[in-house]
């Protein structure tokens, strides 16, 4: 296995994540009678596999997700998605909070997401407190962890 300059030796407690659980490969169960033999079809749906739906998340935060949906307003891969106008981060507390400058519905949104996909989760915030105190210490040794609350951190400097 060929590793990345950046990764190899690291440890990563992350798990392969399906942004929309609807895509995931369902088994459904299409009763239907003819004469008097119930037939079941089962029905796939066979999207799971799409590379636009795989993110990573770390561990815990996938067990403790479950199936709940996910909106697509922070999918880091779309092309309108851009965490500085929809995030706020306090250099305190090490948690992202739905930008005050948005409009309700859509902070509403936001903070269901960061419940959701755990970006404030006890075991989350506290590494992301230890690796931005770190790279704010070290400036020279380049943190490939948690590059956004790293820069948000230190625009609030």
């Amino acid at each position: 296995m060929i590793l990345d300059k950046n990764t190899e030796g690291r440890v990563h407690n992350g798990q392969l994540e399906h942004f929309d659980e609807t895509l995931k490969w369902k088994d459904k169960k299409d009763k239907t009678t003819h004469s008097n033999i119930d037939e079941v079809k089962t029905i796939y749906q066979h999207k799971d596999w799409l590379w636009s739906n795989f993110f990573m998340v770390q561990s815990d935060t996938n067990n403790l997700k479950g199936t709940k949906t996910v909106d697509y307003i922070l999918k880091p891969d779309s092309k309108d998605y851009d965490p500085y106008k929809l995030f706020d981060y306090s250099p305190n507390t090490h948690h992202y909070i739905p930008n005050i400058d948005l409009p309700d519905t859509d902070r509403k949104r936001i903070q269901d997401m960061i419940d959701i996909l755990g970006l404030n989760f006890p075991n989350v915030q506290n590494k992301r407190k230890q690796v931005v105190e770190r790279a704010v210490r070290f400036p020279l040794v380049e943190e490939n962890e948690f590059p956004t609350a790293i820069q948000f951190y230190k625009s609030n400097m």
